[in-house]
């Protein structure tokens, strides 16, 4: 899950727990509010009969005045005497008997049925709740119970529709924290993102460039500070191990042309013993070899010490074929067939000599590997973004799961056979870097035991008609 994820679900799961508790506060506030107002009204009804028993002295003239409240027909009321009797009623009062029962506060009666009253003077139809409140009064001599009550239409009703209410609104709450939290948590993580890009962006070949530090010490600056130092230390110890390469390269080529020198003389010598000859011979080859790494070491030194490349314009059916020419014996000693096949005319910019390393290097692979009696094609093809140079060889292939590392530094496909003809595990990668330099990349397609073909790719900025103007134009 990501963090952006995360951070939202956390702001969404608090709000939401804060919506809850505040809405079960205003749940219980607004469900006791109605009762608090009934009983406020009851209260008030009470002390006007209480004020109006102060003042009479027999019930029946209580009862007169009473009768004078306005308003009565919205009440249940009864007055009962000694022994129970019932002195008085409201008109709702006759409608609905509510057994007394021994309460002290205001205390809520669900009748069995809703109230459906017959009268048209009566204002309520379906209240099936009443709130009842009993007080006792002295009359002269007489003690009164009063008992008033008032019906609450669709308490249960409200109580429900409070309770949808609410839960539309936490519905809505979480829709709208999930969505501000998710957009807060999106520009919250934005400069992580921008420099987890950057660091993508960061590899052996673009090291100098760093993450911005912004001006608030907030962590993520403190972060951004911290990885680039990271990459400060890193490019300082790429650039020593770039340059420790390149010097000990540059100081073992002369001791190897030494030796090899060396080696030459003695093989011209025709007085020493036979056994020596062959020792001789065979230190002649290593020497050979390694002065083949020796040069590759150098080529790849000066390619990632940034060694500046040249632009110049040359036409690519030249280069090609001076390519073939220069491997024509070899050609011929294995019975190879070898073709070009370029458009008339192709020119293109760029380092030539650094292309023809490039495809030197194609070219020795494509001859040690094939076949006797096998092809090698070389072809170039334009298209709209790039124009392609490919080298084609009737080999033994390359396994499917090999494709992926031919490019690294030293690695080979067959460790006997490139003993055997010596190579190193460079050239290929010193392809990619000529062609990387020039704004190109390399693909590789094998059918092991079949064929290899390696590709260059440039852009096609680099293609030039025969007169040197761009192809574009």
């Amino acid at each position: 899950m990501k963090i952006r994820t995360k951070i939202s679900l956390w702001i969404t799961g608090a709000g939401l727990c804060a919506s809850l508790v505040f809405s079960a506060v205003i749940f219980f506030e607004m469900v006791e509010e109605p009762l608090e107002i009934v009983d406020e009204d009851l209260a008030f009804r009470l002390e006007d009969m209480v004020h109006i028993s102060n003042q009479c002295t027999t019930e029946v003239e209580f009862i007169n005045e009473i009768k004078k409240l306005p308003n009565l027909r919205r009440y249940w009321i009864r007055l009962v005497g000694d022994g129970g009797i019932v002195l008085w009623q409201t008109e709702l009062g006759r409608l609905v008997d509510i057994p007394e029962k021994d309460r002290g506060g205001p205390y809520t009666v669900k009748l069995p049925v809703p109230i459906t009253p017959t009268a048209s003077k009566l204002v309520y139809e379906d209240a099936s709740t009443l709130r009842i409140v009993t007080r006792q009064m002295q009359i002269a001599d007489r003690l009164l119970t009063v008992r008033i009550g008032k019906p609450m239409e669709d308490l249960d009703a409200e109580i429900v529709e409070l309770l949808l209410a609410l839960a539309v609104g936490l519905a809505a709450a979480f829709a709208f924290l999930a969505f501000t939290s998710y957009l807060i948590a999106g520009r919250i993580l934005k400069p992580v993102g921008e420099m987890n890009r950057l660091a993508k962006e960061i590899d052996e070949k673009t090291l100098s460039k760093r993450i911005p530090v912004g001006g608030s010490p907030d962590e993520l600056n403190q972060l951004a500070a911290s990885l680039n130092r990271m990459f400060d230390r890193l490019q300082y110890s790429f650039e020593r191990q770039r340059r420790f390469i390149a010097d000990a390269s540059h100081e073992m080529k002369s001791p190897v042309a030494l030796l090899r020198l060396i080696a030459e003389e003695g093989l011209q010598r025709k007085d020493l013993p036979e056994p020596f000859v062959e020792d001789l011979v065979r230190q002649y080859d290593l020497l050979n070899r390694l002065s083949r790494l020796v040069n590759d070491l150098l080529n790849l030194s000066a390619l990632e010490l940034g060694t500046e490349i040249r632009s110049e314009p040359f036409l690519v059916e030249d280069l090609l074929s001076s390519i073939v020419e220069d491997y024509k014996d070899l050609f011929s000693e294995r019975g190879i067939r070898a073709s070009v096949r370029v458009p008339r005319g192709l020119c293109m910019t760029g380092d030539r000599e650094k292309i023809r390393r490039a495809l030197v290097n194609l070219m020795d692979n494509a001859v040690k590997y094939n076949r006797e009696n096998g092809e090698v094609r070389l072809t170039a093809t334009t298209g709209s973004r790039f124009f392609r140079i490919s080298v084609y060889d009737t080999g033994m292939g390359i396994p499917p799961e090999e494709i992926g590392h031919v490019f690294e530094q030293f690695y080979r496909v067959e460790k006997s056979r490139s003993l055997e003809f010596g190579g190193a595990g460079l050239g290929l990668t010193i392809v990619k870097r000529i062609v990387a330099h020039h704004g190109g990349e390399v693909s590789i397609e094998s059918e092991p035991s079949q064929w290899t073909r390696v590709t260059l790719s440039f852009p096609s900025e680099r293609l030039l008609k025969a007169d040197g103007d761009p192809s574009g134009t």
